[in-house]
């Protein structure tokens, strides 16, 4: 419904190169939801005793009263249960908002962006992820107020896989004297914050980007991972290597070995492209038959 129906709507309403967008994903989460919080709603309403409704008639009461004062108190729990129920399946749900949603890795501005979701993410990358790779480092929460030394990870440490890096995140620093000297020499990296008062916050936000990598290009307006920053690289070098070869030695043959080097080193940012795409976008720009 996503791709075939609400795809070309949005394009056509709102005017945009595509349709896979946070309010594609967002309706179509809705419409999961709302089977759900229905049909559950609609049992719960059913379970209120018959009594009930005769009563409040036998007074004289309106049907929107009896909906307002006895149905709805009486069915309160299982219509609450009902939107939690639906809540829980729209924010665990993973291959509809991951064909959906577009699956950039963005922040978005508005209802019509793209947008990369937790559970996609996991599902998309997770599965052929390296191990010690960055996607495995965890983020481990204390609270300083009640254990300023880390007590909890210590304990938690040992069930974690020796090779998964760590980072502590002790929140509540406004509340706690601090955290020992001694423990802050050795360990995994610690950050201090306040969720409260948003101390910290930068600390982490730029601890983060150290461990996936993201480094800053001379304006500070553009972030790149390292791997597409050393693809870019591998790519450059096969680049001035083939022109070398075509003008010293008018060497082909290797000429079109070093261009397929920077084709593949390209193929790690845009996704895979053969040869066959490549001249089938070649000759697509060529008329022929004229």
């Amino acid at each position: 419904v996503g791709l075939t129906v609400m795809n070309p709507v949005i394009i056509k309403l709102f005017h945009t190169p595509i349709g896979l967008n946070v309010l594609n994903g967002g309706l179509i989460l809705a419409l999961m939801s709302v089977a759900i919080i229905v049909s559950i709603g609609e049992d719960a309403l059913k379970a209120v005793p018959d009594s009930c409704r005769e009563a409040a008639l036998d007074l004289g009461v309106t049907r929107w009263q009896l909906i307002y004062r006895v149905l709805l108190p009486a069915a309160k729990n299982g219509l609450l249960a009902a939107v939690l129920l639906g809540v829980g399946r729209a924010v665990g749900e993973t291959m509809a908002v991951l064909m959906a949603t577009g699956h950039a890795n963005q922040i978005p501005t508005s209802v019509l962006d793209r947008v990369q979701t937790l559970t996609a993410t996991i599902a998309a990358e997770l599965g052929e992820t390296v191990q010690g790779d960055a996607h495995y480092r965890v983020l481990f929460v204390i609270d300083t107020a009640e254990d300023s030394d880390g007590r909890a990870f210590r304990d938690e440490h040992a069930r974690l896989p020796e090779d998964v890096p760590v980072t502590l995140v002790f929140n509540k620093c406004d509340l706690a004297a601090g955290v020992p000297l001694a423990d802050t020499w050795s360990g995994p990296p610690r950050v201090m914050l306040s969720a409260l008062t948003g101390e910290g916050l930068d600390k982490l936000r730029a601890h983060l980007k150290q461990c996936m990598g993201f480094q800053t290009v001379e304006g500070g307006a553009i972030s790149a991972r390292r791997r597409h920053l050393e693809a870019l690289t591998a790519a450059r070098t096969h680049t001035e290597e083939a022109a070398r070869q075509l003008t010293e030695h008018r060497a082909g043959e290797l000429v079109a070995e070093e261009l397929r080097g920077a084709q593949l080193a390209l193929s790690e940012i845009t996704g895979e492209f053969t040869s066959d795409d490549l001249l089938g976008r070649i000759f697509a720009g060529f008329c022929i038959g004229k």
